[in-house]
């Protein structure tokens, strides 16, 4: 890949918990916990109201790779209590961000999905290679889990 090459990059991670769609959904939509579950999240919450819906706006305050910023992410797709969608930019990246809570067998497959555009090699490389590393999609999924008991 040329230098200055734009790609898109895709983090995808699933885990199964014993619990059903709507416990999940019920912890995972308050996000006053999401600094308790998520690798990298500091503070979450809506940028006015309190329910979370379609067309609300998230202020997430977050650590990546020892840098603290502050994305404004737009809510775009709510379906309690199985999906919420956001979107988000920051520092010329967009991103994409989806969790699922799919009902399988007694509990629920809990599905995290992330895509990342705007980064320009050797940039995305790095990004990818910080996630992968630290297994971000997945430990947000094992911190529910663990939290959800």
């Amino acid at each position: 890949m040329k230098n200055g090459t734009i790609k898109s990059i895709r983090f995808y991670a699933e885990l199964y918990v014993e619990q059903s769609p709507a416990t999940v959904w019920s912890y995972f939509s308050d996000l006053t916990q999401w600094s308790r579950w998520s690798p990298i999240c500091l503070d979450c919450r809506l940028v006015e109201g309190v329910q979370l819906g379609t067309g609300s706006v998230m202020r997430i305050r977050f650590r990546v790779a020892r840098i603290t910023t502050v994305v404004l992410a737009n809510l775009i797709s709510v379906s309690s209590p199985h999906v919420i969608t956001w979107t988000g930019a920051k520092y010329g990246l967009s991103a994409v961000h989806t969790y699922r809570f799919e009902q399988h067998g007694s509990g629920t497959l809990m599905i995290n999905e992330e895509r990342i555009s705007g980064a320009p090699f050797p940039l995305s490389n790095a990004i990818s290679r910080w996630y992968r590393t630290r297994d971000l999609s997945f430990q947000s999924l094992a911190g529910i889990k663990r939290e959800l008991g």
